[in-house]
């Protein structure tokens, strides 16, 4: 999605290119790539997915992968650390505030009736590939897969109990509210919208080491103690992520 109307910026997905022509990324096959001026790379898409509206129109879309740290990554990129992830702020910020649960057409909502058949279509497709996410912006439709949850908080600041996700985006700290998976030793908080993003999100395992190491006890009977009080951990629901 071009983001940046101003000439100043690019697009994200131009930014992904012009990171990886220095280790002369691997061209996908039936892909058309411009190793040409950076005002030019703005204007290509790293595999652009199209398909045809009933209107006639052309549907443009994106996949996207959010991993257990919170980075996101395009699904074509197999090897992925920090250097290949998504790091523009802008970027990041609009693709995580226009997240919502992806429109199958069986919701009971109002727009449920109003989706173009051909969006339709795209989404009944991704959702049986595991994206359940989507996040639209001018036109081009982000589909958005994740390895626990879209949103992931990866920092806590505890000067002023807020947690960071997507590029700077914030959402006050609720530790009365932690929910814990035995399961997999996961720590969840409540989503900033539990409309648009499930119930729980994700807490990285950073905030565990760095921000609540000494805060925290994940044992039978799991608690933190904030400030000079002390909460129980309760045990995460499956509903809780829906």
């Amino acid at each position: 999605c071009a983001f940046f109307v101003s000439p100043k910026f690019h697009s994200a997905r131009a930014d992904y290119v012009h990171h990886t022509t220095t280790d002369r990324a691997i061209e996908p096959p039936g892909s058309e790539y411009r190793w040409t001026s950076l005002n030019k790379m703005w204007r290509s898409a790293f595999r652009l997915r199209s398909i045809t509206e009933s209107s006639g129109q052309r549907i443009r879309s994106y996949n996207y992968d959010v991993d257990l740290h919170g980075r996101v990554y395009l699904s074509e990129v197999r090897s992925r650390n920090f250097t290949n992830c998504y790091r523009d702020v802008n970027f990041l910020n609009i693709l995580f505030k226009k997240l919502r649960k992806i429109n199958q057409g069986i919701e009971s909502d109002d727009q449920s009736h109003q989706i173009d058949p051909g969006e339709l279509h795209l989404n009944q497709e991704n959702f049986k590939q595991g994206y359940r996410w989507v996040s639209k912006c001018q036109g081009e439709i982000n589909y958005i897969r994740s390895s626990s949850t879209p949103i992931v908080y990866k920092t806590l600041d505890i000067s002023t109990n807020e947690l960071m996700y997507g590029g700077s985006l914030k959402k006050s700290f609720e530790p009365s509210r932690l929910k814990y998976d035995r399961s997999t030793g996961w720590l969840f908080h409540p989503s900033p919208s539990a409309k648009n993003h499930g119930c729980y999100s994700l807490l990285s395992s950073s905030i565990l080491s760095d921000s609540l190491q000494d805060s925290i006890d994940l044992g039978s009977a799991g608690w933190i103690r904030w400030g000079q009080d002390k909460f129980p951990i309760l045990p995460l629901d499956p509903d809780d992520l829906s």
